[in-house]
């Protein structure tokens, strides 16, 4: 996955990645990850014990 690539689909909204994603286009979820990565980074932080936090970004990254 280029960067070039990611920077097309950054200005995108959620939803129409989301729709690019269903029709078989993977490439853009990249994009997703970096937008709430900072976001399941707090949660995990707040809410996990150290040994889980691992597990728990890898199972939220997942989830998108």
């Amino acid at each position: 996955m280029g960067q070039a690539n990611l920077q097309n689909y950054e200005n995108l909204s959620d939803d129409s990645i989301v729709a690019l994603v269903k029709s078989g286009d993977y490439e853009p979820v990249g994009v997703l990850i970096k937008r709430y990565y900072p976001t399941i980074l707090l949660y995990v932080n707040q809410l996990c014990p150290e040994e889980l936090k691992e597990d728990a970004i890898q199972e939220a990254t997942f989830a998108l």
